[in-house]
């Protein structure tokens, strides 16, 4: 999944299709694992820190702040997203 994960930004900057976005994502993150992963981190540990607490808990502030948590792990999603494909994209440049 991390090799997809610049899909939807390519998608839209390019104006391409499904399949060319995901060729695309899977060429550009192809040597950069590590430095997607590190990237996620801060985006999955609230995401993964609010479906625990939704599972877990029964109260009804505790679901509210982890759901908060969710949302707002799914809006940095979207700006990690859009900054690693910059930064892959620019780095391709850079190498050509």
């Amino acid at each position: 999944m991390l090799r997809w994960s610049v899909a939807v930004p390519a998608m839209i900057a390019r104006n391409n299709g499904i399949h060319d976005s995901l060729v695309e994502s899977w060429e550009l993150t192809g040597q950069d694992f590590w430095f997607i992963v590190k990237a996620y981190i801060p985006v999955f540990s609230p995401w993964a820190f609010g479906l625990a607490c939704v599972f877990f808990f029964e109260s009804t502030p505790v679901v509210v702040a982890a759901e908060l948590a969710i949302t707002i792990a799914i809006i940095i999603h979207w700006f990690v997203q859009l900054q690693l494909f910059i930064h892959l994209t620019q780095a391709r440049l850079d190498e050509a």
